[in-house]
């Protein structure tokens, strides 16, 4: 999912029993159920992807949160579960969605704010997320960038207000 910004289902082969089959023995295929974990792209703003599934009208169940759900979904409904969910999902934005929490308009970054922030660094995990900052409109020309190739690209841009942005981890 957070590879290819896309809702994902995770999905292994069963009787419709629950048991797993085994090696040797191929059941029919009407009783064969596909069942696991599915879960929305929240980047791509797709936040309930669990009522993406149910509209599709061929799933067993989709049970949990309209985020993140157990899906089970019979063999010979796969296909046009895969057909309904592409028809759906058709619309769906290609770019992901960041939620930021500031938004500094080009050199204009009040850098209290973000010391603040950076100061706090231990809060950050679980439910509260790293923050992220945004900024809109800034010229960079190559003057500005500084590249750096140790374990990996460090890229830093000086600003004309003493404020370098680095990026770690940056490919080539």
């Amino acid at each position: 999912m957070a590879k290819y910004q896309r809702p994902t289902c995770i999905l292994t082969a069963s009787f419709d029993d629950d048991t797993t089959p085994p090696w040797e023995e191929i059941p029919d295929e009407d009783k064969i159920v596909y069942a696991g974990s599915a879960r929305g792209c929240d980047k791509t703003g797709i936040t309930d992807f669990k009522s993406i599934c149910l509209a599709t009208g061929v799933c067993n169940y989709a049970e949990g949160h309209p985020g993140a759900f157990g899906l089970s979904i019979n063999k010979t409904n796969i296909d046009t579960f895969i057909q309904k969910t592409d028809e759906l999902l058709s619309n769906m934005n290609d770019e992901a969605i960041y939620y930021v929490d500031y938004i500094y308009q080009g050199e204009n970054i009040n850098t209290t704010n973000i010391l603040d922030i950076a100061a706090l660094e231990n809060l950050w995990g679980k439910d509260i997320d790293e923050p992220l900052i945004a900024i809109h409109s800034l010229k960079i020309t190559p003057e500005m960038v500084t590249i750096y190739d140790k374990k990996g690209y460090t890229i830093k841009i000086q600003l004309s207000n003493n404020v370098s942005i680095l990026k770690f981890n940056a490919t080539e």
